[in-house]
């Protein structure tokens, strides 16, 4: 048994094993445009190589080694493992939802994976901080939009506000209409009136409108329409299992071992959301190997 220890923990075996990883994750980081290596075959045994040389290793010395540092070395071979861990059986893929709608698919680039529990969207919400506010730029002044409100510009133009949408869209007959509650495409309907001549007027939020005669243009201003956050409220069910949550962008929830974050949004569809779903087995382990290497030191200083 002490043969195989000693052939197995040798240095003679260490270095090139380290060098080979260590080249392998160099060549990942700068040339590699495909397959992530850390998931194939070779490089998961390079890992189980390094993992076994470091334990055979600290056995040999384990009856006469300090216990500080055996916390720091069993702390180094969770890192080890659990960084593998992660390498081989990470998942990581997005999730598609339409409110109403229940589905168990997640797709990446290249694949689409059914997760072992389905996910319904309730619904999705753009979070604000307070109420965004409407403003007129012309002439180097800004002036405050009010639903049926009307005011005079510096250079006696007449403006009388029409309506202020939130998200504008044209309907199938022409009409405009709200799309969604959210501030996504924010726009002012105006009537600006110089003398006996009026005409109606459509500003989206930060682009300049022609204002006839060669006066300064109108820009609309909407301070605030910025979404502050997203959440979107979803019904988890798999076998005897069923949670309700809301899942924000800072805060996740966990089900049947995965990690659910709220990730995107489409503008064109409100009723939309896309979630990032993730399962990391070797997150822990390597979190415990941290704790052991920092308790470790913490000996070797006392």
């Amino acid at each position: 048994m002490k043969r195989f220890l000693r052939a197995a923990g040798s240095l003679r075996l260490f270095f090139p094993l380290l060098f080979l990883i260590s080249a392998a994750l160099a060549w990942e980081t700068a040339f590699n445009r495909g397959e992530p290596v850390y998931g194939r075959w070779w490089f998961m045994a390079l890992g189980a190589a390094l993992l076994l040389n470091t334990a055979a290793c600290q056995a040999l010395r384990f009856a006469s080694c300090p216990r500080r540092s055996l916390l720091l070395h069993a702390g180094v071979l969770l890192v080890i493992g659990g960084g593998f861990a992660s390498g081989a059986w990470k998942f990581s893929a997005q999730l598609q939802l339409t409110a109403g709608y229940e589905t168990s698919e997640a797709r990446t680039e290249t694949a689409v994976y059914r997760l072992p529990f389905s996910v319904k969207l309730i619904s999705f919400r753009a979070l604000y901080d307070g109420e965004p506010e409407y403003s007129l730029a012309a002439g180097g002044t800004a002036l405050p939009l009010l639903p049926g409100g009307s005011f005079q510009l510096p250079d006696g133009t007449g403006v009388r506000v029409l309506r202020l949408f939130r998200d504008l869209g044209i309907g199938p007959d022409g009409k405009r209409e709200e799309k969604s509650a959210y501030y996504f495409n924010p726009a002012a309907e105006l009537e600006v009136s110089s003398g006996t001549r009026k005409e109606k007027v459509l500003l989206f939020s930060g682009l300049a409108s022609p204002h006839g005669g060669g006066r300064a243009g109108l820009t609309l201003l909407v301070k605030g329409a910025r979404p502050a956050g997203y959440e979107s409220e979803v019904e988890l069910k798999a076998e005897g299992e069923e949670l309700r949550t809301v899942i924000g962008v800072n805060s996740p929830a966990s089900f049947y071992g995965y990690k659910l974050y709220q990730h995107g949004y489409d503008p064109a569809d409100p009723a939309a959301s896309t979630l990032l779903v993730k399962r990391d087995p070797g997150v822990w382990p390597v979190y415990a190997g941290f704790a052991l290497i920092a308790a470790g030191l913490i000996l070797w200083i006392l």
